[in-house]
Parts: C-alpha cells; sequence; structure tokens
C-alpha cells in the first residue's frame, strides 16, 4: 500500500461547487464548473463578482496556470443574500448547500454571486511541479487565495484529533464541510498512484454519515405508473437538514 507510512495532508471538504480557474500571463481567463469531468459550464461572469478571487495573480510566469478549487457560502453572506434575493422579488434560498449551484447556473442577476466565496486546493503549471503538497498550498496562499483549514497527519493520534476537528466545524462552523480530504504530501508519487476515472489515487475522501431526523408520515398515496404499476408513496411532515 503506497500510503503506509506516507505523510498525508488534510483539509477540511468544503461543501459547495467545484470551480476551475484559468490564467493566462497572470489574468483571469477562464471561469468554468467541474462538469462531468471532461466538459463544463463556462462560469466566468460569475466568478468576476467572487471577491476572493483574485483577478490577476501575485507571481512571475508568462504561462498558463489553472487553479481548483471549491465555491461555497458562508452563514453570514447567506443570511445577506436571502435578503437581497426578497428584495428582488426572487424566491429566497432554501439552504447554504443549493444557493451556490443555483447562483452559478443563473442567467440572470449574475451579481448575486458577490455573496459566495472560494477557496483553492490545487494549483497546476503548465511548466513546474511542486515537491510537497503543503508547498502547493503555500504558494496558493502566497499568490493572493484562500485555502482551506490545512493540517499534517503523522500519527493515529493526529487522525483522531483531526477528525475531531472536522466533526466540530461541522456542528459549530460558519461554512458547509462534509468531511476531510487526505493527500499524499509527496508530490513524486503522485503521478506513480495515478487516477480513477473519478479522482486521484493520492487523495481519500473522508466523509461522515449524512444528518438525520424522525419525521411522522401523515398519509400513504398509491400512484399508478403508465405501466399499471401501483406505487405507495409516503407523505410526510417536512424537516430541514443541513
Amino acid at each position: 500500500n503506497k500510503f503506509s507510512g506516507q505523510e498525508l495532508l488534510s483539509t477540511f471538504k468544503v461543501d459547495g461547487s467545484s470551480c476551475s480557474l484559468i490564467y493566462k500571463n497572470n489574468f483571469l481567463y477562464l471561469g468554468k464548473t467541474r462538469g462531468n469531468g471532461q466538459f463544463g459550464e463556462n462560469i466566468t461572469e460569475k466568478v468576476l463578482f467572487i471577491e476572493s478571487i483574485p483577478k490577476q495573480l501575485k507571481i512571475e510566469t508568462d504561462g498558463e496556470i489553472e487553479i481548483r478549487g471549491e465555491v461555497f457560502c458562508r452563514e453570514e453572506n447567506f443570511i445577506k443574500l436571502s435578503h437581497r434575493m426578497h428584495e428582488l422579488k426572487l424566491e429566497r434560498p432554501s439552504s447554504q448547500r443549493n444557493i451556490v449551484a443555483g447562483i452559478l447556473g443563473r442567467k440572470e442577476n449574475i451579481d448575486l454571486a458577490k455573496f459566495l466565496e472560494f477557496q483553492s486546493f490545487d494549483i497546476i503549471f503548465s511548466n513546474k511541479k511542486h515537491k510537497t503538497e503543503l508547498e502547493k498550498m503555500q504558494q496558493l496562499k502566497e499568490i493572493g487565495f484562500t485555502i482551506p483549514d490545512i493540517h499534517l497527519n503523522n500519527s493515529k493520534e493526529d487522525f483522531l484529533n483531526r477528525i475531531n476537528e472536522a466533526k466540530d466545524f461541522i456542528q459549530n462552523g460558519d461554512y458547509l464541510i462534509d468531511g476531510l480530504v487526505f493527500t499524499v504530501n509527496d508530490c513524486s508519487l503522485h503521478e506513480e498512484l495515478g487516477y480513477t476515472s473519478h479522482h486521484p489515487k493520492y487523495k481519500i475522501a473522508f466523509k461522515f454519515a449524512g444528518e438525520s431526523r424522525k419525521t411522522k408520515i401523515e398519509k400513504i398515496i398509491w400512484q399508478v405508473s403508465r405501466n399499471g404499476v401501483l406505487t405507495p408513496v409516503a407523505q410526510v411532515d417536512p424537516v430541514e437538514l443541513s
């Protein structure tokens, strides 16, 4: 197991919408969603309103740079956004989780993106490689990006403490996370470990069980499909989760 004995970098797993930023000659050129992994939606007009996304990088390079990260909404800004959408006679957002994708997909009132934030977790140069994941994160911070909370894990005690920190943040933090991401710190192993069709093998997502609550079934409605199959559907008292 290539992970055995390796130093791992852990970051909070922000629960928002994935975003990739392309910079050419240090200036923001394109913003896009991850989409299906190969093709995403162009959201450049929206990301220009996000204050925590630098429009020009503090770095000396003439090549292309890709920054990957997550767009999210803090609780404080979610409240402000909700009031603003009400003033515009738009439907109030139901949750921090859903509103991010909703705003990034809007065709009008795109300035509402100013209530969103961006955290970066990866930087890809066309002509440079980093030695460690920690070095990569530190450079992201130096050139003007906000990065997730990071920690180097070396022992079982480290991992347990980190998991407890994430659990506490889920309950008391001011934005949504749904777990942790552990990344092999030694970048020389990244290419060797490779990728699946879904994710890099040098990263492991550690997610917590979803929130659950009890509710009451009010009644059962029988629905008939076009093939004549009867299916019972339960109507329940609404409860709010996350």
